[in-house]
């Protein structure tokens, strides 16, 4: 899964090595890359598979002669996100091969060899052929779960990465700890960079590429809010908004003061527009601002705190689109001092005492404030609750 534009993009951590440098080491090779290349250059060549073989023999021979230990990494289960891609890979390869055809026909061969060279496809005997390849020579070899390049990544977490490996034994090198010092971020900040720049086979965020995705990930510290509100922006003044335009660490610390009155304790998965590889899971909530408006809205279900009907600050929000309804989503809560969750206490005089400095407690059965769905029931517990408190 290709990163768009990533690797001109670190260009400037980009070196011209040859192999000799990596003697002793184990290299890490997609078997997909590598078959696609042999095979492409045999279809063009000869129209057929036929030099498959002869040239991943020879990439081998390439890297022992080097005293490169290759391991080869296979592709396992297909990816289900990829599913819509790998549809129209091979419609296109179906396309292509047609057109070959007719090239053929007409006396075209190397035309014809030259199109179906730039769309090959693996097929289950290939891979397998590799494979025994690889057990004839002793060579290491795995199939990942999915994607091979997932599991080349979780291999080679830390070091170097070649890639355009060329027969001469020269390659563009790439070091790790290079690269994140010159974009000055963690390696998790680099992954996220990645995700939010999208890859070759997931549609990117609409005007979001490899630079935007890397300021975005340097300078927001609150990057899922900042995503969000690339798309979702609430209206009206009542609400206090975040704008269209860039995302700042003003809009996080912007403060309301909200009183949940209710609590769909059912959460729901919600997979955001912007970025659909990523969902998250509300609880829908209702809540009252300081000025009496009422709203709909939801937090996060894996909020690290827990959430109860009551008065609270809310530090990060922003509106969503949900069903046709529009949802304020209370990212930051901190619960207000005066916020009454626990159960009520409350001083009452002793029937049947004749004075007034009973200093025994009541303690209702219920907890009194925003603890009910109607608000009929609402109303009865707080006029119980004045009642009993006079």
């Amino acid at each position: 899964m290709g990163i768009k534009t990533l690797l001109p993009f670190l260009r400037e951590v980009t070196r011209k090595a040859n192999l000799e440098e990596f003697k002793g080491q184990t290299a890490a090779v997609d078997a997909s890359c590598l078959l696609h290349r042999a095979l492409s250059i045999s279809m063009s060549r000869n129209g057929d598979e036929s030099r498959l073989l002869d040239l991943l023999n020879s990439y081998v021979d390439l890297l022992e002669r080097n005293e490169i230990k290759p391991y080869v990494v296979f592709d396992g289960l297909r990816l289900p996100a990829k599913e819509l891609e790998r549809v129209k890979r091979t419609r296109r390869r179906e396309e292509i091969r047609a057109k070959a055809n007719e090239l053929r026909k007409e006396g075209e061969v190397v035309a014809a060899n030259k199109l179906l060279a730039g769309e090959t496809r693996i097929t289950y005997a290939i891979t397998t052929e590799f494979i025994r390849l690889c057990r004839d020579r002793n060579i290491d070899y795995t199939v990942a779960p999915y994607e091979a390049d997932a599991k080349i990544a979780y291999l080679m977490k830390h070091g170097q990465v070649l890639f355009k490996m060329e027969t001469s034994g020269m390659c563009d090198c790439i070091e790790l700890s290079d690269a994140l010092e010159n974009l000055g971020m963690t390696q998790t900040k680099f992954l996220k960079m990645c995700i939010v720049a999208g890859c070759d086979y997931l549609p990117n965020i609409r005007g979001i590429g490899i630079n935007q995705a890397r300021k975005l990930v340097v300078e927001e510290a609150d990057l899922m809010k900042a995503l969000l509100n690339l798309k979702n922006v609430p209206e009206g003044d009542d609400i206090s908004t975040v704008s269209k335009r860039e995302h700042n660490n003003e809009d996080d610390t912007t403060e309301i003061k909200v009183t949940i009155t209710s609590i769909e304790y059912a959460s729901f998965p919600w997979r955001i527009p912007s970025l659909p590889v990523i969902t998250l899971n509300f609880k829908k909530v209702k809540f009252t601002l300081s000025n009496g408006q009422q709203c709909n809205g939801v937090v996060n279900k894996d909020i690290d705190i827990d959430i109860e009907p009551g008065r609270f600050c809310c530090s990060s929000h922003c509106t969503i689109r949900v069903d046709n309804e529009d949802l304020v989503v209370l990212w930051t809560l901190s619960p207000l001092k005066n916020t009454i969750q626990s159960v009520a206490r409350v001083q009452v005089r002793n029937v049947g005492e004749e004075t007034d400095d009973y200093s025994g407690e009541h303690t209702l059965p219920f907890k009194v404030m925003g603890t009910c769905y109607w608000t009929s029931r609402q109303d009865a517990l707080e006029e119980a609750y004045t009642y009993l408190a006079s």
